[in-house]
Parts: C-alpha cells; structure tokens; sequence
C-alpha cells in the first residue's frame, strides 16, 4: 500500500536549474540552496584563511572542521595513582609500564622500559645520539619554534595568560601542569 506522506521520499526529485535528479528531497534542497543560491557577498573565514562562495558552506565549514569544533577534555585516572590521562591509551600504557611492569623494549644503553619501539627510538636518537627532534611547530605570535603541539600549547599561554589547571587544595591556578604539581609537592606535602 502507497501512502501520499511517503511519495516525497520514494520518487526522485529533479532541480529546475540543472535538471540533476536526487533520490531524496533533502539532497535536492541542499543541492540547491548550495549551487543555485543568489549569494550576496562571499564569507571568508579569518583563522583558516578561506573564502567561500556563500553563506551556507561558510556555516558548514565552522561546524564540521576540527579546527572550529572545540575538544572534549577526557579525564580517564589511573586506577593505582593519583596520575590523570586525556587518553584511554595513555592510561593503559603508564598502568602496564610503572605499575604492572609489563614492557616489550628495553634501552641496552640505560636499562629504561618503553611500551613502543617507536619510543625507544625517540629515546635513543635523543639521548644516546643526541639528534634532538625537529622544531616545525612556530608560534605565530612570536615566531618560537617548538617540537610538538603539545609545547606550543603549553607556549601559547604565556601569550593569553590562560591558566587552566587549578590546585585542588587552594585557589591557585596554573598555566602547565609542572608547576601545578610542583606547587603541590612544595605548598601542600602534607595534604592527602
């Protein structure tokens, strides 16, 4: 049985423009509102450096790039510690590494334990070596260079005075999370 509320979905739709058909409704009315529309003025997206022919992909851009799309900060603890990761996988790898002892790499040189012969890579070429890693990542207001984002992240706050991490025994905040720790170790030694 055919009913009249369902046609729009099972018959395809044609635009009037381009004569391209669509199996859905929806397809045609994006399609036209994004090739056919009257634009009045382009839209120019300042921090990707992007021009767009028209409002609507504009808008499309801002919610579906990651650079617009803020990230959700995890915080997944250490079942043993008071250590608190962004990562499931950070987590696993400092719980199987300093509390269950169970490493595939050992450094011949030093006797340090690594998860990842990729780490123990960057441990060797770094310390043994001393091949430092390559600074690509630049502060655009200052022109530092840094050798992973996580650094210039950290560096961009000396620049908006942001200070995310707040002691949990006092009012304090903090820019990086060394000095959180070692005010804590310092201020607070003997609170639990």
């Amino acid at each position: 049985m055919f009913f009249k509320g369902n046609r729009r979905q099972h018959t395809n739709h044609e635009c009037k423009v381009c004569s391209k058909s669509f199996p859905r409704y929806s397809s045609l009315w994006l399609h036209t509102k994004t090739q056919h529309a009257e634009t009045a003025a382009p839209s120019y997206c300042v921090e990707c450096d992007r021009t767009f022919p028209d409002d609507i992909r504009f808008k499309w851009h801002l919610t579906n790039t990651t650079k617009h799309t803020p990230k959700k900060k995890k915080r997944i603890p250490c079942p043993e510690c008071d250590k608190v990761f962004s990562k499931n996988i950070y987590m696993k790898d400092h719980y199987n590494l300093i509390h269950l002892k169970k490493y595939k790499y050992r450094c011949d040189d030093c006797d340090k334990n690594y998860i990842r012969n990729a780490d123990l890579i960057k441990h060797k070429r770094k310390i043994h070596e001393g091949i430092m890693p390559e600074k690509n990542k630049i502060c655009n207001l200052c022109g530092r260079k840094f050798s992973t984002n996580k650094i210039l992240e950290n560096h961009m706050r000396t620049h908006t005075g942001e200070r995310p991490y707040t002691c949990s025994h006092c009012p304090a905040n903090f820019a990086q999370t060394a000095a959180l720790t070692s005010h804590i170790r310092s201020i607070h030694s003997g609170v639990v």
